[in-house]
């Protein structure tokens, strides 16, 4: 054996990003790391407003919310366990022990991030799993458990029939090659909005999220 690991050849990507970039990056714990480096290096970027997520569907969520505007969170949403409130759509980084500083946190990160949005033209995703985990009472997706008991939950693949991705552009575009990403976050049978925040046309992309 030649070498105990394996050796990759890094290629070049077909795009670039610049300073002139506006990102929004959102995902696992990988986003995080990358995001910390590209601010050190005086990008704008824009790092997980709902926290660590690593299901595509909790992603979609996060962003349909951020896109929609205007969406803060209520007290209604939050719940209490061993002493935190938490909500079902946030790490437990938002986790607090008093309701109103945990719901101010929240709105914090959701009002400096739907801003951002506004004016982004690259979306960075990482996806930590396809599995998805959903509450038997309702079929509620969460991402994250914060510890509760393991009976109120259903394992689930993020999958649609037939192996479609969860999330995927559609066959006319892709937009990894793009130079910016444009496109509409679909959770459920609709008709896309005309246009993508910043005035970009929806019509260049798409996102499907589907289980």
């Amino acid at each position: 054996m030649d070498s105990f690991r394996t050796t990759l050849d890094a290629q070049r990507a077909s795009f670039q990003i610049n300073h002139s970039d506006r990102m929004l990056l959102v995902g696992s714990c990988f986003t995080e790391h990358i995001g910390v480096r590209l601010l050190e290096r005086k990008f704008r970027v824009a790092i997980n407003p709902n926290g660590i997520v690593y299901n595509p569907v909790s992603m979609a969520t996060c962003l349909k919310r951020l896109w929609i505007g205007n969406q803060p969170f209520e007290a209604l949403e939050l719940f209490e366990h061993m002493g935190l409130w938490h909500s079902w759509e946030h790490h437990s980084h938002f986790s607090k022990p008093e309701q109103t500083a945990a719901l101010e946190a929240m709105n914090a990160a959701y009002d400096q991030a739907g801003s951002h949005l506004q004016g982004a033209n690259r979306l960075l995703f990482t996806l930590g799993t396809a599995d998805v985990f959903m509450l038997h009472e309702n079929s509620r997706v969460v991402a994250n458990n914060h510890k509760m008991p393991g009976s109120m939950f259903r394992q689930k693949k993020a999958l649609r029939r037939r192996g479609d991705r969860c999330l995927e552009p559609n066959n006319r575009h892709n937009y990894r090659t793009k130079p910016w990403f444009s496109g509409y976050i679909k959770c459920q049978p609709g008709t896309p909005p005309a246009q993508w925040p910043g005035g970009k046309p929806a019509q260049q992309g798409c996102i499907s999220i589907g289980l």
